[in-house]
């Protein structure tokens, strides 16, 4: 039999013992605590005793304490339970109780041991435990064999989504391989995506390979899926579009670059992503470029026009129109960039603009024309005068002399007034030497001093149904193109040649017809064109002058006018040597028709008639006058239609005939016309003008002859001895 301890060996327990220990009553006063409840709690052992053992224990456990408490006095059996106590420093730790009463007294002792750490691994198992039936995902988990052990609540209602009962019906059909391969491969995750009833499913299977499981968790991916494939759908429209969509970071890096971009710029997605978009696009324009990203960085949104770079080394213009794209919380993104190629548009908008410009400068030649051939009317009709006048040779050679450049100056007005107004006068019979000998004189006046033309028509040019005023811009084109491509000075040769082609000629002129031609060769000695661009030359807006000095257009038009007469073109040209282009025109079998001639002095002059001029110009009237007085004529003058109107009113009877400018302040010619034959029907009246294009008023007029100045004497005479004859 064991001896009963001593008090000392008591003791001793009680101080020894690494559980609290403590004596209470059952009012909860404490008595006795040994000294595990200092290192524990932090209390010192004579400092407990005479407190109330709920100042240690957490208010929310307190009642459940308290009840076991009175339930150990009713009952003297030993309970067990757990609360948190208070620290000295005011934590909480959890502490396991052991207590039982003391026989015959009215008190209780208790142990407790301090389990703070399980409670946490046990929350930490139960939240562990909570996570799959809680989460939203659906679980499953796997045994290292694939069996099923455990799916949660999400699985099931997956399941029934599907249509099945029970969450194995929707699992891939080659599980058990998946698991075993999970298990056994170095990766963390292993993905799957299945279809199931025309739903997607995606897996991601998790090794535990300290248990030999594999978690699972599954997520029906349909709508994202459909989301993809619209996303897709909307990529493969915007591939499609004609515009250069390109998406670009606020660090200018590319992000999305579409097919248009392709197209427009020259470089493939795979090289534009990631590149700098200003160093990649706006070499040239790159303070435009800054500009536009501060304003739809400012304002959301930017539009205007910008040249950007193409991967060829070429430019075009673009409309582009830029939107900022925000964040859902709003912070700036990204940028979207439109870019519409404008480049053609451009080129037109030049074209027509220089074709109004083209349009001011014939209305402006038009009135210069009328004004020149007012000056130069004078001139003309003084010659007679003077030749008449002037006896001596020497003044009779500088009379005829004056008569030249005074009629060569009026076919000047008259050709630049053709070329500039850009009139079609029909098809006719013409002789292409003739419009040679005409470009010559305006070449010579115009063209730089150091080139050097030479021409050479030939003899016996065949005649061509032509347009002479298109015929005369294809020399032009031709002579101006090479005037460009000698900037330093050369030689610029014109010649014209018969040729007939035959059969065997077309290797070397495919687009030839058997026949007659009349060749135009425009040859020049310049830098030449690159052998790569002879093909491209005849293309509308192809150009090989530097930016801003061609539209491009030049050459294109001479094939349109050539291809149009049922002709060809033909180009030989090399680099630094010139250039030599040949036209070849389809002859005509009819021969050229005759100018009319100049009239002769008429057989019968005036006798006295009365003849009323009405002229702007001082000087045509005095001439004029001189010439009709000269020859038999009496003579009434008047400054301006008003003028004549009052004039003619008065001396109807005795007035004859009426000599009247076209254009003049006022009243003009036609109203003036018009008032005239409503005071005198039938009255003859003679227009005049230096624009031919109101021969075709007058003649609408009645009773109505028109001269175009300047007119000669002979011409001035004849017809007015016409006008007074006619019946």
């Amino acid at each position: 039999m064991t001896p009963p301890c001593s008090s000392r060996q008591l003791e001793a327990f009680f101080d020894l013992c690494t559980d609290l220990l403590c004596i209470a009553e059952f009012d909860g006063t404490i008595q006795r605590v040994n000294p595990a409840w200092e290192r524990t709690l932090g209390f010192a052992v004579d400092a407990v005793p005479g407190m109330p053992l709920s100042a240690f224990i957490h208010p929310n456990d307190w009642d459940a304490t308290a009840e076991r408490l009175a339930r150990l006095a009713r009952r003297r059996r030993p309970v067990v339970f757990e609360c948190r106590c208070r620290t000295r420093e005011g934590e909480w730790r959890w502490l396991e109780w052991s207590v039982a009463s003391v026989p015959r007294q009215k008190s209780f002792f208790a142990s407790a041991r301090e389990i703070t750490d399980r409670k946490r691994a046990e929350a930490e198992i139960q939240k562990l435990a909570a996570f799959p039936r809680m989460n939203p995902n659906s679980v499953f988990e796997f045994a290292g064999d694939g069996q099923l052990t455990y799916f949660n609540e999400a699985a099931v209602e997956l399941a029934c989504a599907l249509g099945e009962r029970h969450p194995s019906a929707i699992l891939p059909p080659n599980t058990t391989e998946i698991v075993c391969t999970c298990l056994v491969r170095d990766e963390s995750r292993l993905r799957v995506e299945t279809s199931f009833r025309e739903h997607a499913l995606s897996w991601s299977f998790h090794p535990v390979k300290a248990s030999s499981v594999v978690h699972c968790y599954a997520t029906d991916i349909t709508e994202r899926k459909r989301a993809d494939e619209r996303i897709r759908e909307q990529a493969s429209l915007l591939d499609k579009a004609q515009d250069a969509i390109v998406v670009r970071d606020l660090e200018h890096r590319v992000l999305y670059w579409n097919k248009g971009a392709e197209r427009l710029f020259g470089w493939a997605a795979s090289e534009a992503i990631g590149q700098n978009a200003f160093e990649l696009l706006s070499k040239t324009q790159g303070d435009a470029c800054l500009e536009a990203l501060r304003c739809v960085v400012e304002t959301g949104e930017w539009s205007g026009e910008l040249v950007h770079a193409t991967r060829a080394g070429g430019e075009v213009i673009v409309a582009s129109r830029w939107t900022l794209v925000r964040e859902p919380e709003g912070r700036p993104k990204s940028i979207l960039v439109l870019s519409t190629d404008i480049t053609e548009k451009k080129k037109l908008e030049t074209q027509f603009l220089r074709a109004q410009r083209l349009d001011s400068i014939g209305t402006l030649a038009s009135g210069v024309a009328h004004d020149l051939n007012n000056i130069l009317a004078p001139i003309v009709m003084s010659v007679k005068l003077l030749r008449e006048s002037l006896t001596d040779p020497d003044d009779q050679r500088l009379v005829e002399t004056l008569r030249h450049c005074a009629q060569r100056g009026a076919d000047m007005v008259k050709q630049i007034l053709a070329f500039t107004r850009g009139r079609r006068g029909g098809r006719a019979v013409l002789n292409p030497a003739h419009l040679v000998s005409e470009w010559t004189t305006i070449a010579r006046e115009t063209f730089p001093r150091s080139i050097r033309i030479e021409t050479d028509s030939g003899r016996g040019i065949w005649t061509v149904h032509a347009d002479a005023t298109q015929l005369y811009q294809v020399l032009m084109n031709l002579s101006v193109n090479a005037r460009d491509a000698m900037p330093a000075g050369g030689t610029l040769s014109v010649a014209l040649r018969n040729v007939t082609l035959g059969e065997k000629h077309r290797p070397l002129h495919p687009d030839a017809r058997p026949g007659r031609y009349v060749r135009l060769i425009v040859t020049d000695t310049g830098t030449g064109i690159a052998t790569e661009h002879l093909d491209r030359i005849w293309d509308p807006f192809f150009s090989v002058k530097s930016s801003g000095e061609g539209t491009g257009l030049g050459l294109s038009s001479v094939l349109s006018i050539v291809q149009g007469h049922g002709g060809f073109a033909h180009v030989e040209s090399r680099l630094g040597q010139g250039s030599c282009f040949e036209v070849y025109l389809p002859a005509s079998s009819e021969p050229e028709p005759q100018p009319d001639p100049e009239p002769a002095m008429p057989e019968s002059l005036g006798r006295g008639e009365t003849i009323l001029i009405v002229d702007d110009e001082r000087a045509i009237q005095e001439i004029t006058s001189a010439i009709f007085v000269e020859h038999g004529y009496r003579v009434v003058t008047a400054g301006d239609g008003t003028e004549a109107l009052a004039l003619f009113a008065q001396q109807k009877d005795v007035i004859d005939l009426v000599v009247t400018d076209m254009m003049m302040p006022c009243l003009d010619g036609p109203a003036t016309i018009r008032g005239l034959h409503r005071l005198k029907p039938g009255l003859p009246v003679i227009a005049t003008s230096g624009l031919a294009e109101n021969e075709a008023v007058a003649r609408q007029l009645g009773q109505t002859r028109f001269l175009l100045k300047p007119f000669t004497t002979e011409r001035l005479l004849h017809t007015v001895s016409e006008s007074l004859r006619a019946p």
